[in-house]
C-alpha cells in the first residue's frame, strides 16, 4: 500500500509546485467557457466546437474560488485536484498488467513533459485524461460505474465518445463468456 500513497503524494507536490505555473492561459479557455455558460443559461452557444462539460465544471467550482478571476482559478484547481488521481489510476490499471514495474512507469508518466504542460492550461487533456483513466480503472473492475465515466470523457471532448462503444463492447464481451456482465439476464 505503500505504493499508491507515494504515486499520489508525488502527483500533489507536483499538483503544488507547478499551479498557476501559465500565467496567461492558453487561448482554447474561453471557448470551453463560453460554450458551458450558453448552455447553462438555457441558450444554443455560438459554436459547437467545444464541448460544454469542462466549462461547467470549472464554472461550478469558481463558485468556491475566490480572487479576480474565478473561473481561470477554477480550471488551474481543477486540473491540480485531477493530477494526483490520474497518477493513482494509472498505477492501478498499471499494476494490473505490469506488477512491480508499475510503479515506476506511473513515476515517468507523471514527469513526462508533456503531461506537465498539460497541468499547467486549465484546458481539456488533463480532465479528459482523468476521465479516460477512470473509465478503464471502473472496466477492469467490473463495475457499471465505467458508462458514466465514459460518458463524462464523452461531455469533455469529442473522442470520449468512443469509450462507451468500448465500456458497451467489454460488457457484452463478458456477457458472452458467461461473465456479470451488465446485459445478463437476472
Amino acid at each position: 500500500m505503500v505504493g499508491p500513497a507515494l504515486v499520489f503524494l508525488f502527483g500533489a507536490y507536483l499538483a503544488i509546485l507547478y499551479f498557476g505555473h501559465q500565467a496567461v492561459p492558453n487561448s482554447d479557455f474561453p471557448a470551453f467557457v463560453d460554450t458551458a455558460r450558453s448552455i447553462l443559461r438555457f441558450q444554443l452557444p455560438g459554436s459547437f466546437k467545444r464541448l460544454p462539460g469542462l466549462g461547467i465544471l470549472q464554472i461550478a467550482l469558481s463558485t468556491v474560488v475566490p480572487g479576480p478571476h474565478p473561473v481561470l482559478t477554477a480550471g488551474l484547481l481543477l486540473n491540480a485536484l485531477l493530477y494526483p488521481f490520474c497518477g493513482l489510476l494509472l498505477y492501478g490499471i498499471a499494476r494490473r498488467f505490469m506488477g512491480k514495474a508499475s510503479f515506476w512507469i506511473t513515476l515517468a508518466a507523471l514527469v513526462n513533459p508533456w503531461v506537465l504542460r498539460w497541468m499547467v492550461h486549465p484546458i481539456v487533456e488533463l480532465p479528459l485524461i482523468f476521465f479516460i483513466l477512470l473509465t478503464f480503472y471502473l472496466l477492469f473492475e467490473k463495475g457499471r460505474w465505467a458508462y458514466a465515466a465514459a460518458f463524462a470523457a464523452s461531455m469533455i471532448r469529442f473522442e470520449g465518445a468512443v469509450l462507451i462503444l468500448i465500456v458497451f463492447g467489454w460488457d457484452l464481451l463478458r456477457h458472452v463468456r458467461g461473465g456479470s456482465g451488465w446485459l445478463q439476464r437476472g
